[in-house]
C-alpha cells in the first residue's frame, strides 16, 4: 500500500518521453490529480555509522569463511582469532561481525571470553585487523555487561590511547565509534574518567577531521558526567577548547560542543567563565539558529548558565530572547526543548524587568504552551514567579 512503486505503471502511459519520471514525483501528481494531502516530512537523516568494514583485504575470501553455529562453533572461531595465517583471522573477525548482531551471542561471547581474545587483535600490524576487531568490540558494547568487560581490561584501555594516534584514519574512526559506544554506560565513563580518556580524546580534537571530531565531541560529553567536568576545567582548560568550536558552521560540531558546555556549566566555575566570557552573547545567536539540533542544544547551556544571578541582568540586553524562549516551549512535541526553554524563562524572570516584559508583551504567547504531565510542574513553578506582586 505504500510501496514507493505503487504508481510505476503509469510509466507505461508515457512512453513517447525521453526519460522516466522520478517515482516521487509522480506519486505527488498522482496525489494532487485525487485532491490527496501530501505530507511532506523534511527531516535530515544524521550520519549514520558503517556496519561494513572499509579497509579492503586482498587475499581473504570472507564468503568462504566458517560459520560459528551453536557453542562449539563460537569456540571454534575463538581459536581462530590467533591462527598464524591473518586471512583466517580475517575470516573470523568477519564471522563475529555478523554473529554478533544477535544479542543472545554477544552475551555467549562475552562469558567465552571474546573480549580478552580480541586485545592483541587491536595492535594487529595489518590495519584491516585492527579496524575489524574494533568493529567487533563496538558490537560487544552495544550491551551494558559488554562495555563493563571492556573498562576493566587495562590492557584494552592502554590499546585505546595507542590507537588514538594511529596512522591510519580508518582505525581511528572505528576506536572513537567505540569510545562514543562505550561512554554510554555512566559506570564505564567513570573508569575512562580515572584512565585520563577526557585528556586524551581532547588532545585529538584539532588534529582529526569532521567525522571523527564529532563522535570524539558526543563521547566527551558522556565523560563529562559527574566529576569529569571539573577535571576538564581545572586541569584541561575544556572551556575554551569547547568554545572555539562554536564557530564551526557545521551542525553536529555546534551541538557536540554545546553538549559539551551544558555539563561544564552544571558546576560553578563553568557559570563563572561563562559569565566572564560574556558566553550569553553567543547563546543569543545560537538559539535563533534555525537549525533544531543547534537551538535546541544552545538552550540547554542557556538552561545553565541563566542559574547565577549576574547572567540573569546581562539577559535583559536581548530584547527578543523571551519572545524566542516562549515560541520554541510551544513545541510539545519536543519535550526536551520544553524543558530547557521552561527553565531558562524561569531563571531570567527572577529578574523584575524581564518578567515585567512578558507580563506586558508577551502574555498571549506565553498562554499556548502546553505541555504534558511530566513538565507540569515546571510550568507552574513559572508561572508562580512570572506572576509575583511586586
Amino acid at each position: 500500500m505504500f510501496t514507493h512503486n505503487k504508481n510505476l505503471y503509469l510509466q507505461k502511459k508515457l512512453l513517447h518521453l525521453e526519460f522516466n519520471l522520478e517515482t516521487r514525483l509522480l506519486d505527488k501528481c498522482v496525489e494532487r490529480a485525487r485532491n490527496v494531502e501530501t505530507i511532506a516530512i523534511n527531516v535530515e537523516p544524521k550520519p549514520l555509522t558503517p556496519d561494513q568494514p572499509n579497509i579492503p583485504v586482498k587475499n581473504c575470501d570472507v564468503t568462504r569463511r566458517p560459520l560459528g553455529f551453536g557453542r562449539n562453533g563460537v569456540l571454534k572461531i575463538k581459536r581462530d582469532l590467533h591462527d598464524k595465517d591473518c586471512n583466517i583471522r580475517v575470516a573470523a573477525l568477519s564471522t563475529l561481525l555478523e554473529l554478533f548482531r544477535n544479542p543472545e551471542i554477544i552475551y555467549t561471547g562475552i562469558n567465552q571470553g571474546f573480549v580478552y581474545a580480541l586485545v592483541d587483535l587491536t595492535l594487529e600490524e595489518m590495519p584491516y585487523i585492527r579496524e575489524r576487531s574494533l568493529m567487533v568490540l563496538s558490537i560487544i558494547a552495544t550491551v551494558n555487561e559488554g562495555k563493563n568487560k571492556i573498562v576493566n581490561n587495562s590492557r584494552l584501555l592502554q590499546n585505546f590511547k595507542d590507537l588514538l594516534n594511529d596512522d591510519n584514519i580508518l582505525v581511528r574512526y572505528q576506536l572513537a565509534v567505540l569510545l562514543k559506544e562505550v561512554s554510554e554506560s555512566w559506570e564505564a565513563s567513570l573508569i575512562l574518567q580515572d584512565n585520563n580518556f577526557i585528556k586524551y580524546i581532547m588532545e585529538r580534537l584539532d588534529i582529526d577531521p569532521t567525522e571523527i571530531k564529532i563522535l570524539h565531541l558526543n563521547a566527551l560529553k558522556n565523560l563529562m558526567y559527574c566529576q569529569g567536568a571539573c577535571q576538564a576545567i581545572h586541569i584541561l582548560n575544556a572551556y575554551a577548547v569547547f568554545c572555539k568550536f562554536l564557530e564551526d558552521d557545521n551542525k553536529y560540531i555546534l551541538e557536540g560542543a554545546l553538549e559539551c558546555l551544558r555539563e561544564l556549566t552544571t558546576t560553578k566555575e563553568g557559570r563563572n567563565l561563562a559569565y566572564k566570557n560574556n558566553l550569553l552573547f553567543k547563546l543569543n545567536d545560537l538559539i535563533h539558529d534555525p537549525r533544531p539540533e543547534v537551538h535546541i542544544a544552545a538552550a540547554g547551556v542557556m538552561m545553565n548558565v541563566t542559574i547565577k544571578l549576574k547572567t540573569k541582568i546581562v539577559a535583559f540586553e536581548f530584547k527578543n530572547l523571551p519572545l524566542r524562549l516562549i515560541n520554541l516551549a510551544q513545541n510539545n512535541l519536543n519535550p526536551r526543548i520544553q524543558l530547557f526553554c521552561l527553565e531558562t524563562l524561569y531563571n531570567i524572570c527572577e529578574y523584575p524587568k524581564i518578567r515585567k516584559q512578558i507580563q506586558t508583551k508577551y502574555e498571549k504567547e506565553f498562554s499556548k504552551i502546553k505541555v504534558s504531565s511530566e513538565l507540569l510542574d515546571i510550568k507552574k513553578k513559572l508561572q508562580s514567579v512570572l506572576y509575583w506582586n511586586e
